[in-house]
C-alpha cells in the first residue's frame, strides 16, 4: 500500500518538525511536541533557560522561614511570572542542592502589551502620575552606601513570601555568594540550624562560616574567592537610568513591623527638599528640575531610618552611615569619602560652598553637580566601574538635589530589579518549619 506509506511519512515529518526534548533536573524526561503552522511564528525562545553549570559541585543550602505573618505576593507579581532563574529539583524534603548560576541564564522574553523600549533596547512601562490620597503618601528620600551585607540577604529577615525570595549578596570582588549555610556543627540530634554568612561589617561570627562545608564547596569552586569570605553588597545594585524622567535603583526602609524585602515603591519627586518643608524655607533649582520623575525603588535593607515615608536609596558615595565596608573594598580612607551621613553632596553643601562664601539657596544647580562630579571621579577612577557610575547617578540624573520629597506608593517590581534581587544560589525553601 504505497499510498498509505507515503501519508504516515508525511504526518511523522510534520510533527517532528515541532519536537522539543526537555531534560528534568530530577531524571525525569519530558517531552513537548509544538506544532506551528506555516502561516504562524514561533512566540519566543524566552521558555528555553539555560541550565546551570555542571562543572562544579553543588553546595546544599536551605532558606529559611520566620514567624512573621507572610508577605503578600502582589509585590513579587512580575517577578513571578517573568524571574530567569531556574529551580532545582530537590532529591530529598530535608535538603536542597543549589549551583550557582550565571547571568547568561536570563531569559529573554517578547515584549509586553504597551510597554516600551529606551535608547539601549531596554523594555519598561510609563508609571501612571501619583496624587496624594488612600493608596499614595508624602515622602523623602536620603541616600547611602555602606557595602554591607543587605539585611534581607539575613535569615531572619526572610519571609513566608510567595514566591519566596532571599537577596543575592557578594564577595569583595562582587561575585554573589551564599547568604545563609548550614551550622557547621549541626547534626541528627541539632538539625538545620542555619547562619548568616558573615557581613563584611560585621564578621564576629566568621569562624563558624569559614569551618562550614558550604565555605570549602564554595572555595574548591571558585579558587580566586577571598580569603576573608565576608558579604558585601553586589556592585550590581547601583541604580539604573532607564531614560531622562525614569530609573531604578535599591533603597533601605523603615523597619516598623511591616515587611518590606523585596517590595518595590513608586517614587514621584514633586521638586521639594526635606528639610527646607519642615522649616518652611523655598525649594532650591535642583529639587525644581527633579521634578515629576520617577524612580522605582526595591527594599534590600532595612531599619535605621526617621520614618516609614524614608527611602535611602543606594548610591556609592552617598554616605556610609553606622558601618562602612566600602573602604576596606575599595581601599579609600573613610575620611576621603564625604560625610558619613550624606556623603559627598553633604560634604559640598557643608564645607566646599561655605568656603566660597555662597550662600546655600543662591548656589546655582551646576555647581552642585560639578563638585559632587569632581569627588566621584577622584574616589572612584581607576576602581569597579560600577562604584562611578552609581555615584554619578546623583548628580546626572538626581540633579544633586539634597534630600529631595515625593510621593510614594507600593507596585509591582520591575524584572531588572527582581533578577538584581533575587539568589541565584538559594532559590526555595527548606521544609525545616521552625529554623529560629
Amino acid at each position: 500500500m504505497p499510498s498509505l506509506k507515503v501519508a504516515i511519512l508525511a504526518v511523522f515529518a510534520v510533527v517532528s518538525s515541532g519536537i522539543a526534548v526537555l531534560g528534568c533536573s530530577d531524571g525525569k524526561l519530558n517531552l513537548m511536541l509544538v506544532y506551528w503552522a506555516d502561516h504562524e511564528a514561533p512566540e519566543s525562545s524566552s521558555s528555553e533557560i539555560e541550565a546551570p553549570s555542571s562543572s562544579s559541585s553543588s553546595i546544599t543550602v536551605q532558606s529559611v522561614s520566620s514567624a512573621s505573618s507572610p508577605q503578600s505576593s502582589s509585590s513579587f507579581s512580575e517577578l513571578e511570572s517573568s524571574s530567569s532563574i531556574e529551580t532545582p529539583s530537590s532529591s530529598s524534603s530535608s535538603s536542597l542542592e543549589q549551583q550557582p548560576q550565571s547571568s547568561s541564564s536570563r531569559e529573554v522574553r517578547p515584549p509586553r502589551e504597551g510597554a516600551k523600549t529606551n535608547k539601549n533596547g531596554e523594555e519598561y512601562i510609563d508609571y501612571p502620575t501619583l496624587e496624594l490620597g488612600v493608596n499614595a503618601k508624602k515622602g523623602f528620600t536620603t541616600r547611602y552606601w555602606d557595602s554591607c551585607k543587605p539585611h534581607c540577604s539575613q535569615p531572619e529577615k526572610i519571609e513566608n513570601t510567595n514566591p519566596w525570595a532571599v537577596c543575592r549578596n557578594c564577595d569583595i570582588n562582587g561575585n554573589e555568594m551564599p547568604a545563609l549555610y548550614l551550622h557547621p556543627d549541626a547534626g541528627p540530634y541539632w538539625p538545620g540550624q542555619y547562619l548568616n554568612t558573615p557581613s563584611a561589617c560585621n564578621t564576629h561570627d566568621i569562624d563558624l562560616w569559614l569551618r562550614s562545608p558550604a565555605y570549602q564547596t564554595w572555595r574548591n569552586d571558585n579558587p580566586n574567592y577571598p580569603a576573608n569570605g565576608a558579604a558585601y553588597t553586589c556592585y550590581d545594585m547601583i541604580p539604573h537610568i532607564i531614560n531622562d524622567t525614569l530609573a531604578y535603583a535599591f533603597a533601605a526602609t523603615q523597619n516598623d513591623g511591616v515587611q518590606r524585602c523585596g517590595k518595590c515603591y513608586q517614587l514621584q519627586f514633586d521638586g521639594g527638599e526635606h528639610k527646607n518643608e519642615t522649616e518652611g524655607l523655598m525649594a532650591r533649582p535642583n529639587h525644581k528640575a527633579l521634578k515629576g520623575k520617577t524612580l522605582i525603588v526595591m527594599s534590600n535593607n532595612v531599619g535605621g531610618l526617621e520614618s516609614s515615608d524614608q527611602f535611602d536609596i543606594m548610591i556609592p558615595g552617598g554616605g556610609t552611615g553606622d558601618f562602612n565596608a566600602l573602604s576596606e573594598q575599595i581601599g579609600v580612607p573613610a575620611n576621603q569619602m564625604g560625610e558619613i551621613f550624606g556623603g559627598l553632596l553633604s560634604e559640598c553643601v557643608n564645607t566646599d560652598l561655605p568656603a566660597t562664601g555662597v550662600d546655600y539657596y543662591k548656589a546655582s544647580m551646576e555647581w552642585f553637580q560639578e563638585c559632587v562630579r569632581a569627588k566621584c571621579n577622584k574616589i572612584f577612577s581607576g576602581k569597579p566601574k560600577q562604584f562611578l557610575e552609581g555615584c554619578l547617578f546623583q548628580v546626572d540624573w538626581l540633579m544633586a538635589a539634597m534630600n529631595p520629597t515625593m510621593i510614594y506608593k507600593e507596585v509591582e517590581c520591575p524584572k531588572y530589579l527582581a533578577d538584581k534581587y533575587k539568589s541565584n544560589i538559594h532559590t526555595k525553601k527548606p521544609n525545616y518549619p521552625d529554623l529560629w
